[in-house]
């Protein structure tokens, strides 16, 4: 399970960089300017959806090391 854990944050760390760079540099708002800043959007909706599933994954983990 800490592999799973390790591998969600790690995809997610990845996704939040790219869209903080997507939405916050002077490069990447060039890069996705009008429709194309969906792409920075979703990248860091699913990083948040990520961490969130990562953080379930490490809370069922200890409720079954628990029992």
């Amino acid at each position: 399970m800490r592999v799973v854990v390790a591998l969600l944050l790690l995809l997610a760390a990845a996704l939040g960089a790219f869209a903080w760079w997507g939405q916050y540099t002077v490069a990447g708002r060039t890069r996705y300017d009008e429709m194309d800043g969906l792409y920075p959007l979703g990248a860091g909706l699913l990083a948040g959806f990520l961490i969130l599933a990562a953080a379930g994954v490490a809370w069922l983990a200890a409720r079954q090391r628990k029992r």
